[in-house]
């Protein structure tokens, strides 16, 4: 959703997420930062211009301080490794090399506020900013409407809002977007991430109930697997999967992308 800067070194990454918590309280400082992390401000203050290293024992303060999601965590950690020059299992950090590799593509996107939650509240406002990408987009409420399966006035509506908030510019009637590519935060469950998840899970409930054809099938992969497995490492699986969604949405994301799609994932125990 325009293009960002690939978080390369932990000063960016952290800067990023400065940033992002003042948009939230503008009343952030590194100072309060520093006091919730129980380090000294010049000490944050030159790990935030790469003068000082990050040790992997510091990572868990700057995680609970910077309210860094698991895919900035496994980014830190990655980047700490590597300015350390490991490049397997740790005892201090507990990060293989396989989670160190899940977490670098995923830097490429910038994280969303709760602010940003506005994207949230219609099913069709996140796809309606896909479908500005796709070849032969028409500026039409009708043509949108007829695309995305929902009404010409709530089309409209949602270009007007979009428009409004920023995530849409209009110049002279060519319609683009402000930021390619955006993900919401992971750190925590929140009601808004969790009501639009369920509005796309029915979407792909309706997906079987209605389209049954081979063509249909054709197009889509609604697949699952039940097995026994290790809670211990769920966070590692939980890297590796989201690593996959994103490298399949590079994969297909082109200069000529013609449709929009949805992938959604559920993961989680069916045993209490």
């Amino acid at each position: 959703m325009g293009q960002v800067k690939k978080s390369a070194t932990v000063e960016a990454l952290l800067t990023g997420a400065l940033l992002r918590l003042k948009k939230d309280n503008s009343l952030t400082s590194l100072r309060s930062l520093a006091q919730r992390m129980n380090v000294s401000p010049s000490y944050l203050s030159k790990i935030m211009r790469g003068l000082k290293p990050v040790s992997p024992a510091l990572i868990p303060k700057l995680q609970k301080a910077f309210h860094l999601d698991l895919i900035e965590t496994k980014a830190l950690q990655r980047l700490t490794l590597e300015n350390i020059e490991e490049k397997s299992l740790t005892p201090t950090t507990g990060l293989t090399s396989l989670e160190s590799k899940a977490s670098s593509s995923l830097e490429q996107y910038n994280g969303l506020t709760k602010k940003d939650f506005l994207l949230l509240e219609k099913w069709f406002y996140i796809p309606l900013l896909n479908l500005i990408t796709v070849k032969g987009f028409k500026n039409s409420p009708t043509w949108i409407a007829q695309k995305l399966g929902i009404s010409s006035s709530d089309a409209e509506l949602a270009l007007k809002t979009l428009i409004r908030t920023g995530y849409i510019l209009n110049t002279d009637g060519a319609l683009s977007l402000t930021s390619l590519k955006a993900r919401f935060p992971t750190d925590k469950s929140h009601d808004s991430i969790r009501k639009y998840h369920q509005a796309m899970m029915k979407k792909a409930s309706a997906e079987l109930s209605e389209k049954t054809s081979e063509e249909a099938f054709a197009n889509r992969l609604i697949n699952s697997i039940s097995f026994a497995g290790d809670t211990k490492k769920m966070k590692q699986a939980q890297a590796i999967l989201n690593q996959a969604l994103y490298e399949v949405a590079e994969l297909m994301a082109n200069e000529n992308p013609d449709n929009v799609f949805q992938i959604n994932l559920q993961f989680f125990k069916v045993t209490n």
